[in-house]
Parts: C-alpha cells; structure tokens; sequence
C-alpha cells in the first residue's frame, strides 16, 4: 500500500502491530517515485522499521535504514537497530524528515538520529506499508515460512503525515552561479571544477553553506565566498562524507555520474538548496574498437559490440558478472550484461562506448528498439543519452512499458548531427529499466 502523493520533508506516523511469524516481514517506508538512483535527480529510501529480525533472530527489534544510489557506483546503505518492548502491543513509529536531518521515533521517544553526515535528497518520496513474503532462500533473513503458525497479521491503525507551517519565515534563495546549467558535462579523472554558489536570506542571515556530491557531504562553508573546489580523484573524495564507509555497499568508483546541489542554512534553521549540476567521470584511458573494428555510420550500431577496455574504461555496470551470458558465453568475463543479441538488466547511471567510423558528416535520423516488461517504471520517461567524443547530441527516450521483455517498440529521434570521421559514441543510460539492442544512423536528405 503506498501514497498517491509524494511528500518531500516533514513529520510520518503509523500506529500499527508488528508481525510476529517467520516467513514475512512488515515494513513502514519512504520510497522514490523514479526507478533511478541519484538522490538529486530521482530520491531514495528510508526505511522507518522493518521488522524481519524477530523472525531470523528470534530478536524484538526492528531495523531503521537509509538507502542511497542503490543500485549505484555511490551506493550506500546506512541500518540500525532498535529493541521494542511489548511486541504484541500496537506502537506509534515516526519520522520527522528535514533537508538536512532523519529522526526516528518509537512510541514518542526519539531512537536515532542521521543527517547530512550520511545523505540527503531534494526530491519526493511516496509513504509505504508493506508486507513481504519470504522463501526457503531467504531464511536467514525471514525465517521459514514452515514454522510459521498462522494466521498472522499486520495490522495498522492510522498513517499521518505532517507539514510544518514556517509563517511568514524564508528559506534561503541558493544558487550555483558556477558553472552555468548547460546539462550535463563530460570530465576526465584528476580534472578540477570550482563550484560557486550565491546564498542570500532575506529575513536573516545565513549560518552555513554546504557542497554535496550524489547527497554525500563535500565541504562546508561558514562565510562568502562560497567558492568550492572539486579534484575528481580519490585522493580529494577520500577526505570527505562521499567515502566514508556505511554498514552496507560502499562507493566502488569515481567514473560514474556526479550531480552536485548546495545547500544553505539560514539563523531561524531554515534551509533552501539549488538545482543540479551533473557531471560525467571518464577514464584517462582510451577504449578500443570491439575486436580491433570501428563500427561505420550511416548504418547499424549492435550495442552488445562495445568497445574493448573494460570496467571505466568501455563501460560502467552497477555489478561484474554477466547475466545474459548464462547460455550464450559472450563476453562472459565482462560486467555488460548481454547475451550477443541484445543488453539487459541496465540500469540507471550505467554507460556504453563504441568506436565509430562517420563516413559522411550531415544530419541523421537515428532509430533504437526498446523493451521493458514487468517491473520497468510505467510512468516518467526513460531511455539513453548520445554523446560524440564527450558532447551532448541528443536524448532518445520512451515512456511506458512494451508489454515484455522480450516485445520491442521503436523510438526515432531526427536530427542528430555528426561529423565525419573517427569518434568515439557514449550511451548513457537515462532512468533505466529496460533492454536495448541496436541502434540505426540514416542519413537524412
């Protein structure tokens, strides 16, 4: 059961009586509305209980949790756990959300407090009340199904969710000035980007600015300027929020999107933030051509044939192994999960490169199939982003589903301009979740 509003900020309540038999467990939740990741561009999760550990652990507590970019480059996930005594009783479980902070609240009483020191999100999120079965594979985590003795029940009284009236008050106006919002930009790793931020009050003052980086916390800034300098290398990330460890997942790489947000504090503890600025990380390493060749344009490009190079380098995928090998052995030692004919399990944030060959410059027609079944996000757009040696072409992009995964649908975007010659084509994956197969350039006339 979920809200058909989203809600971003503010206080969520449930009174409510917790499960009690191993095989399923009951959750109360916050959840994105996108299927992407990046909590600047599409939310994240936060689980305000979960009760699964009385069932694996023979425990009365329930598990909080923060799950950020899963599944991502930059994914995290931050649990605790807190005991709740008389299990059987209804409880009152409460989260009061700000910009900057998560408090959790059992019966009244606050249990743990996160905030900017994990992650934060600017976008909405949709309140949830679950139940989920297990299965025989999942034991450890819910218990056996077997032992349990039913009925069992979840039951729930009342959800609440609360808005703060701030009056006549406002939150500060906050903007990055710099770079201007041209989209977003390709850099190598070990470049350098200064991000400058304007933060003004008007019925105050204003107590801090903040630099985040895919919602984990760069640097702070007490007074102007407001001037932020970002090395894109390990050696300035490993002294920030953005490597610190959590109790789950962990940031495996920098090659990957970077969407930057500041955020400014005002003397009432009011807080405003900006818009986005993304960015790309791309290796100093060259791809190569898949088996030594270019692919030629105007003509098709088979995308299972990307480039040669590997992980960073030709490709990002949020895991290593190959899934659509399983019975075909096509590049099986590779993380793209492709079976030769066609790519899927893509996700959100995931890229490919291909080495091409134009050989005659003008305006293209380009034409890419599209498959997404169940569990593929029926609404909002998605879709791949086409870039010709780091710069922006074009976005070709469908909306829905197309009935399975296996039943295509083509998108055609007119238009595209390329110029002869060698190039190297990044497709980057917009709001995933679907397949891809080829894409066709026609020359326009």
């Amino acid at each position: 059961m979920k809200s058909k509003v989203s809600f971003l900020y503010g206080y969520f309540e449930a009174r409510l009586k917790l499960t009690t038999q191993p095989g399923w467990w009951a959750a109360f939740w916050l959840y994105r509305e996108s299927k992407g990741a990046n909590p600047f561009l599409h939310g994240l999760e936060i689980d305000i209980f979960e009760d699964f550990f009385r069932k694996s652990r023979k425990q009365n507590v329930v598990q909080e949790a923060l799950h950020v970019g899963v599944p991502s480059a930059y994914a995290k996930s931050f649990t605790n756990i807190t005991r709740v005594d008389d299990w059987n009783a209804f409880h009152v479980f409460g989260l009061k959300w700000t910009p900057l902070e998560y408090i959790f609240y059992i019966d009244g009483a606050e249990v743990l407090r996160w905030g900017k020191d994990q992650a934060v999100t600017t976008q909405p999120c949709q309140v949830w009340l679950s139940s989920n079965t297990g299965s025989v594979r999942r034991v450890k985590f819910t218990g056996d199904y077997r032992d349990a003795a039913l009925p069992d029940y979840y039951v729930i009284d009342y959800v609440r969710v609360y808005k703060k009236n701030i009056g006549d008050k406002k939150k500060p106006v906050v903007v990055i000035t710099s770079p201007a919002d041209f989209g977003p930009r390709s850099v190598k790793e070990g470049d350098s980007v200064t991000i400058e931020v304007s933060a003004e009050d008007v019925d105050g003052g204003i107590r801090e600015v903040y630099l985040f980086d895919n919602g984990y916390l760069l640097k702070t800034r007490t007074g102007p300027p407001y001037r932020f300098k970002v090395t894109f290398n390990d050696a300035y990330y490993s002294k920030t929020d953005y490597m610190k460890p959590a109790n789950l997942r962990g940031v495996t790489s920098l090659l990957t999107g970077h969407v930057f947000v500041a955020m400014a504090k005002d003397n009432d503890g009011l807080v405003g933030f900006s818009g986005p600025r993304e960015f790309y990380v791309e290796s100093t390493i060259p791809s190569r051509p898949y088996k030594g060749r270019a692919q030629i344009i105007p003509g098709r490009i088979e995308l299972p044939y990307f480039d040669d190079g590997g992980q960073g380098v030709a490709y990002y995928d949020t895991d290593s192994k190959n899934t659509g090998a399983a019975k075909s052995d096509f590049r099986v030692n590779e993380g793209v999960d492709t079976n030769g004919r066609s790519i899927g399990w893509i996700y959100d944030g995931e890229w490919l490169k291909y080495t091409v060959d134009v050989k005659q410059g003008g305006r293209y027609t380009v034409t890419v199939p599209f498959a997404a079944g169940p569990g593929s996000p029926e609404g909002g757009k998605k879709g791949i982003r086409l870039e010709v040696d780091g710069k922006f072409v074009a976005d070709i992009m469908m909306k829905g589903v197309t009935g399975g995964w296996g039943k295509w649908t083509t998108v055609t975007r007119r238009g595209v301009v390329l110029t002869s010659g060698r190039h190297v084509l990044t497709v980057r994956i917009v709001n995933g979740f679907f397949n891809l197969k080829y894409m066709d350039f026609r020359l326009e006339k």
